[in-house]
């Protein structure tokens, strides 16, 4: 009689457990509509010297709970964390970038060059047009901020860049609007890519092929910024996020983008939390770029050989790829 009743506790204990795990499932993937991310073998792989490296260089992140790792390309490794802030459940993608293999370059809507843009279009678009010039792109997120107006139809106008924008050796902008817009991410025409503030960047004008500024530095020469908050109240809440990193040796670019605003997924990052993040991964630099519904990384589709085409690898919260003024790429030297 004894041991009946410990066996059925023991199987009473199972069917809760089992009941428990279908009532969770349904909210491990967010709803919507605008999922265009691939389907790919999924790893539980907390021990990736990624994950390791977080988890040795910040307290942000409080458990990982699956790690997706792939060689895209030579140099080009891109993982997938879920991973539980104090907060919240987060989703991230880091593209780490081997400098000596790869390069950077920045994107335009509809391809322009010599000319400031006017016009606005995704990000998908921006990295067809880049292909299509000659360069073989591998990843491209979205850029920086912009002075534009809105029509009464919606139309967006371009009118300038809040921060330096080079492309291809042409200064579409060697303006900032102020000192929160100074973090720039520059390559020179030796192929050499650095983070600075702008005053700097200008300085050698002459040198610079690429540049993108973003708002707000988030670490700089191994320091986090302190002043970021002064930026305003929207870095300070939780959204999703884009940012560039760089390694102490300028040998590894790191891209980031972090989903947010999808319940039971990923919440996102407040400004402070993205410089943890940044700092975990491994950068001595990171600058943060436009977020929210702009937040988005697209892959080369390897699949397709006949012409450039490009898969939407987050999940925008949008649901769809938003129009945006500029990207930043990382394409073969």
């Amino acid at each position: 009689m004894k041991r009946f009743g410990k066996d059925c506790k023991y199987w009473l204990w199972c069917v809760i457990v089992a009941l428990g795990v279908i009532s969770c499932s349904g909210n491990d993937e967010p709803g919507g509509t605008g999922n265009n991310t691939p389907s790919y073998p999924v790893t539980i792989d907390t021990t990736s010297v990624l994950v390791q490296r977080i988890l040795s260089r910040t307290d942000l992140v409080t458990k990982v709970t699956r790690v997706t790792t792939e060689e895209r390309f030579p140099g080009l490794v891109l993982s997938e964390i879920d991973f539980n802030t104090a907060k919240a459940r987060q989703h991230a993608y880091v593209a780490e970038v081997d400098l000596s293999k790869l390069t950077i370059a920045t994107t335009t809507p509809y391809g322009e060059v010599n000319v400031m843009p006017t016009r606005v279009n995704t990000i998908p678009e921006q990295a067809k047009y880049l292909e299509n010039s000659g360069r073989r792109v591998h990843v491209a997120v979205n850029g920086g901020f912009w002075v534009y107006k809105t029509a009464s139809d919606g139309e967006i106008t371009l009118i300038k860049p809040k921060e330096l924008f080079w492309k291809d050796g042409y200064p579409l902008s060697d303006w900032w609007q102020d000192p929160n817009h100074e973090f720039t991410v520059y390559m020179t025409r030796d192929g050499s890519v650095d983070i600075d503030v702008a005053s700097n960047v200008v300085k050698r004008s002459a040198e610079i092929y690429q540049a993108l500024g973003g708002l707000g530095c988030l670490i700089r020469r191994g320091v986090f910024n302190d002043g970021i908050s002064s930026i305003g109240t929207y870095l300070c809440d939780t959204h999703p996020r884009t940012a560039i990193g760089l390694s102490e040796d300028k040998q590894t670019l790191y891209v980031v983008v972090v989903d947010g605003r999808r319940v039971n997924y990923a919440e996102g990052l407040d400004i402070y939390e993205l410089a943890d993040f940044m700092w975990g991964i491994g950068s001595y630099d990171a600058v943060n770029y436009d977020g929210g519904g702009s937040s988005i990384m697209v892959l080369r589709d390897e699949n397709v050989t006949d012409r450039a085409s490009f898969v939407v690898r987050n999940r925008p919260s949008d649901g769809t790829p938003r129009a945006v003024g500029n990207g930043f790429a990382i394409v073969e030297k």
